[in-house]
């Protein structure tokens, strides 16, 4: 398979991905009432593809703070889980992941390149 084909197969993948977020995210609206009083660690939210300038833009601040059970003297950041879902059905944060996917992959050194 030719780089060009490859690139063009992960295009694909990664629109495949968006369109499955994007329906994730409106049966996650459905949920939102239930689940208003879920948090997400940072971790988590950046789990789900968030990176720390979209999280600033987006999110802002933390809606809590609590101590890390396991480990002393951190603090771990709480996002509202209903906010989550719905800056990710707007299509400004569509676009803003898609072009941080684009920005990753390109990061990633490809296999016939230097090391």
């Amino acid at each position: 398979m030719s780089a060009i084909e490859s690139t063009a197969i992960e295009r694909m993948i990664g629109a495949k991905q968006i369109e499955i977020d994007l329906l994730k995210c409106r049966i996650a609206a459905d949920a939102a009432p239930i689940e208003a009083a879920c948090k997400l660690t940072l971790s988590e939210v950046m789990a789900r593809g968030w990176t720390r300038a979209m999280i600033d833009e987006f999110l802002g601040e933390p809606e809590a703070t609590k101590r890390h059970p396991k480990y002393r003297g951190t603090i771990v950041k709480l996002y509202r889980a209903s906010l989550i879902y719905a800056v990710e059905c707007t299509t400004s944060f569509i676009e803003r992941r898609r072009k941080a996917i684009w920005r990753r992959d390109r990061a990633k050194p490809s296999a016939g390149g230097r090391a």
